[in-house]
């Protein structure tokens, strides 16, 4: 494994990183900033949002979680609304909340974006758009596997002149492969538009999730009883009138854990609304100057604390200027966050980019603070205990990247990055399984990413993303948990006909601590994948084999991951 590692490091200096063939026109995968189209997202054959997540460097994305560069605190949002679980502890994402069938694009910030998106923006921003209701179209999807696994899903909208209205919904379940380890999901959402003018634009959406699971806990802390119930509903009221962008948005989420083993039943319901304006304001010969401003209320209620509230403001201004006489181009930003229960805070965010025809350079420094959860504070659950005393983390993120396209059968690229943390909010746990969050001194995450495309022949290429980590406490000088230094993604592409498509995933994962004291760890692990999907006019068949080798390995977490697993299904487009 470290002599492919090698091979990567020395191919990188003579090719040029692509996120896929067709993302070579959109974005470089080792910028900061991302963009992957809906067209890119229907050549990668992936069936759930975390398997496109995980191709990108610096990126790793699980069933209900993300991190960038390390960095478990990324902003989510669909289509301008959060869909971070506000009731998780540990920076949970509700990815059922949207179809990979109903995105027009996903726009990915690495370490950055903190200044237009605020809190919680430490490692990156995640932008889904769904897409524009513009005539009668959509899908039905269904798929079954082992382990009684089994998801059904239907995307549909209709335009009609001014208007238009689109409605989504799935359901997904599963046995699972431990005791305690089964899941059922539901979803429905809905949105409707009114364009009256070309710049006069109005939309509202709403998305409910429903899901109920069982929490195994960990090997040795099993926790066969464990049951966890939540609701999530989430509303936007998006305006555009010329220039000025309003967005309106309302959160409602409950939880509630039970576990009779350890006599606990726990419930935590969060509120949020928010309110935000965005906008363009003209500087004559200096170009425009992006701005805005906005507010948001939280409640929490839950039957082991005292109901809380918190509110905070915000403004922000940012600005791009592109030197005429060198391909140069600077941003500046600015944000001031105002805190009810916590101390003010002022965050810049700067960029330089040089771009020529085949190669491109960038720099990027910010600075964003993330905030501990009313969850991590004030609930308890049968591996977690309230910390009330906790304060935000303030993080310090730079990059610098390079990029260069000499061929279309060789890409790739280098970005170097280093994150500083004061008062990281990090989970301890006991010698009895259960934990709880603590703010540590200082913790830096730096490291590299290396993304690599080769076209070996006209049906086949390799698509490969590494990424290097070194997570320490500097305090003690300990690695800190759950942060691998070493992952490996690749890809072996297969096209032999042009309606079928073969997909050979690999990833290698190194070995990560599981405490805080570094005197536990779960070994390295290298695991394949296997997807195909044939397309039929109207029509696409897909399948999947995880684990092909049925490997018995632990996340980086501590828990074990499944056994070899399949699913086949079905989806069709009208």
């Amino acid at each position: 494994m470290i002599n492919m590692i090698l091979v990567l490091l020395v191919l990188v200096f003579f090719s040029v990183p692509v996120f896929s063939p067709a993302q070579a026109e959109t974005s470089d995968p080792i910028a900061d900033q991302i963009i992957i189209t809906g067209k890119d997202i229907e050549k990668m054959n992936v069936v759930k949002i975390k398997d496109l997540l995980n191709q990108i460097p610096g990126v790793s994305a699980g069933d209900s979680s993300v991190s960038v560069r390390g960095s478990s605190k990324v902003k989510v949002l669909l289509d301008g609304r959060a869909i971070n679980d506000p009731t998780s502890s540990y920076g949970g994402v509700r990815w059922d909340m949207v179809s990979l069938k109903n995105i027009e694009k996903i726009e990915i910030y690495k370490g950055k974006g903190g200044v237009e998106f605020g809190d919680d923006s430490g490692g990156g921003v995640i932008l889904i758009t769904t897409k524009k209701i513009e005539s009668f179209e959509g899908n039905i999807e269904a798929y079954l596997g082992n382990l009684e696994t089994q998801n059904y899903s239907l995307n549909c909208r209709e335009n009609k002149g001014n208007f238009g209205i689109g409605v989504s919904s799935a359901y997904e379940s599963a046995d699972g492969f431990r005791t305690n380890n089964d899941k059922k999901k539901f979803r429905a959402s809905a949105k409707i538009q009114y364009k009256p003018e070309k710049d006069i634009h109005f939309s509202f959406s709403g998305d409910y999730l429903k899901e109920e699971k069982g929490l195994a806990g960990l090997p040795e802390f099993p926790s066969p009883h464990s049951r966890k119930n939540q609701n999530m509903a989430s509303y936007l009221f998006l305006a555009k009138f010329r220039e000025i962008k309003s967005r309106t948005y309302f959160n409602d989420t409950d939880t509630q854990n039970q576990d009779p083993d350890r006599n606990l039943d726990a419930f935590i319901q969060i509120k949020k609304f928010g309110e935000a304006f965005v906008t363009d304001i003209s500087m004559g010969k200096w170009g425009k100057l992006n701005c805005g401003a906005g507010a948001e209320w939280a409640r929490a209620t839950g039957n082991r604390f005292d109901a809380q509230e918190e509110t905070q403001f915000w403004g922000f201004a940012s600005k791009n200027i592109s030197l005429k006489s060198v391909p140069l181009s600077f941003t500046f930003g600015v944000r001031m966050n105002a805190y009810s229960e916590f101390e003010d805070v002022f965050n810049p965010e700067f960029k330089a980019s040089f771009k020529q025809d085949v190669f491109s350079l960038q720099f990027a420094a910010s600075k964003t603070n993330n905030m501990p959860s009313f969850r991590q504070r004030y609930n308890e659950t049968s591996s977690m205990m309230p910390n009330p005393n906790l304060t935000m983390e303030h993080a310090d993120n730079y990059s610098l990247s390079f990029f260069a396209q000499m061929n279309a059968v060789f890409s790739g690229g280098v970005s170097l990055f280093y994150n500083r943390l004061t008062d990281r909010i990090t989970y301890v746990r006991g010698d009895d399984g259960r934990g709880q969050y603590e703010n540590f001194g200082k913790v830096t995450y730096k490291g590299g990413e290396i993304s690599l495309n080769w076209k070996l022949t006209d049906m086949l290429s390799l698509r490969s993303a590494y990424t290097y980590l070194e997570a320490k406490d500097e305090n003690t000088g300990k690695w800190l948990p759950v942060k691998p230094g070493h992952r490996l993604n690749t890809d072996l592409i297969c096209t032999p006909i042009k309606t079928l498509s073969l997909i050979l995933a690999t990833n290698y994962t190194s070995r990560a601590y599981t405490r805080t004291d570094n005197s536990q760890s779960v070994p390295e692990y290298f695991i394949g994948d296997l997807r195909a999907e044939y397309n039929f006019n109207t029509m696409s068949f897909f399948c999947e084999i995880g684990n092909i080798w049925d490997k018995s390995y632990f996340c980086a977490d501590g828990y074990p991951s499944p056994p070899r697993t399949w699913l086949a299904g079905v989806n069709y487009q009208f």
